[in-house]
């Protein structure tokens, strides 16, 4: 459960990050 519920803050906060650099990029 721990191990799980890490792995999916850790996709947010990538996708947060990925999104934002996306945004930053193509704007």
């Amino acid at each position: 459960d721990f191990y799980n519920q890490g792995s999916y803050v850790t996709k947010i906060l990538l996708n947060k990050f990925s999104n934002h650099a996306t945004h930053a990029i193509f704007v």
